[in-house]
């Protein structure tokens, strides 16, 4: 397939240039970590599809990188912008999506999504996550889960089967230490990734939607059930089953002592495959993917699943250049390519997720879950999310449980101000 996608691009770059009225064309917005690189390759090749299949339609690229594309869409999505806002533009969902919808700043798709059956295109639990009232507000287009990665060899060697719950997970713990070394690595230098451990803990004890309305701000982190939470937390930490000089490490800096056997577990993204990539195939091979652990049997299949999506700028709601990309973007065969390219899982329930053992064991863990949380700086209130994970960085170096709670519920209260 790729000679024939660049042959559509290269088909794309031949056609007559005539002048193109606004309706003939759409402005598309991407952030991306790369610019330049594998990302920007999937989106040319989507692009140039789309125009090969719709002649009379041009697509405007803008590609910025990520960070200064989370400045650019605040203020084309602002009431009061001036210039001309890309129609169509790329966003997370969750929280990040809804603070948009409150403020009228995106289209309501929910004729869009009645029209192309895409009700049944995605999971419920996807569908949750960009639904605001009742209407849909963005297309979903790929996902990846959160878990643990191991090395199998290491529990072959003790006979044990990969742990399902935390009563299976414990003892491993133990022999690790007992071994002199530690159950779990994690890497705060970035902050975000301790914020991944709460997530977890938090739905594996509480449940999905406890675990939402807490992240929101609508319930006090001043209870018993979340405290509960700390406790277990502080728990495996005063056991010293955590990798010490969290601060000091990135997240990807844990893999080297996963890989000497140092670390038995290290809870991250998916996306960590790609630092799989120049590894000797033994090893690659060596490492696998758990979905964290069972607390309470009830709220074992909740996970982690950060989505990425499509939305429509509120101008751009019956611009036909613009409607048309969107169903382009919507379609399986185009998010099977766009998950590919972006080594992430496609939300599409017909899309081909790959035949990679990586690939497919994370397409079957997102299948078998039963809700998604964003993460919890994409489900968190915009720009409160910083001090709450800063807070369980901290939490990691020094696990004080009142003092910890009476941090994040000033937090919580400060946002609802």
């Amino acid at each position: 397939m790729m000679p024939f996608r660049y042959g559509l691009l290269c088909l794309s770059l031949l056609l007559p240039n005539h002048a193109l009225s606004e309706e003939d064309s759409v402005r598309f917005a991407v952030g991306m970590l790369s610019p330049t690189g594998e990302e920007r390759k999937s989106y040319d090749q989507v692009i140039a599809l789309f125009e090969y299949k719709h002649p009379k339609y041009k697509v405007i690229f803008d590609v910025t990188y990520v960070e200064t594309y989370k400045k650019h869409i605040k203020r084309w999505l602002a009431k009061d912008f001036k210039g001309k806002a890309p129609d169509v533009l790329w966003w997370q969902a969750g929280e990040r999506l809804n603070h948009y919808v409150r403020l009228g700043q995106i289209a309501d798709l929910n004729t869009f999504w009645k029209e192309h059956q895409l009700t049944q295109a995605f999971p419920q639990g996807i569908r949750e996550v960009v639904f605001n009232d009742g209407a849909p507000y963005a297309i979903p287009f790929v996902y990846y889960p959160w878990g643990m990665y191991y090395r199998a060899s290491l529990l072959k060697s003790l006979n044990i089967a990969p742990p399902v719950t935390w009563d299976q997970l414990l003892p491993i713990c133990q022999w690790l230490k007992a071994q002199d070394r530690y159950c779990f690595g994690v890497g705060t230098k970035e902050t975000w990734p301790a914020a991944g451990w709460f997530d977890y803990l938090n739905m594996r004890m509480n449940g999905l939607s406890f675990h939402r309305a807490l992240v929101k701000g609508e319930q006090s982190y001043k209870q018993a059930k979340v405290r509960q939470v700390f406790v277990f937390w502080k728990s495996l930490l005063d056991k010293e089953y955590f990798l010490p000089g969290a601060r000091n490490f990135n997240w990807n800096h844990i893999f080297p002592f996963l890989y000497r056997k140092e670390v038995g577990f290290t809870l991250i993204g998916h996306f960590a495959e790609t630092q799989f990539t120049e590894l000797k195939p033994e090893l690659r091979q060596d490492l696998r993917f758990l979905r964290f652990p069972a607390i309470r049997p009830e709220f074992a299949y909740f996970e982690d699943a950060p989505t990425d999506v499509f939305i429509l700028h509120r101008q751009a709601a019956n611009n036909p250049a613009a409607l048309a990309f969107l169903e382009h973007l919507s379609l399986p065969e185009t998010q099977a390519s766009l998950g590919q390219g972006l080594k992430m899982v496609p939300v599409h329930t017909d899309a081909f997720a790959g035949s990679q053992r990586f690939q497919v064991d994370a397409a079957e863990h997102l299948r078998r879950s039963k809700g998604f949380a964003q993460y919890f700086d994409r489900d968190a209130p915009q720009n409160m999310e910083g001090d709450y994970v800063s807070v369980f960085k901290a939490f990691l170096e020094n696990p004080d449980v009142d003092k910890t709670l009476e941090q994040l519920e000033s937090i919580r209260l400060q946002s609802s101000l």
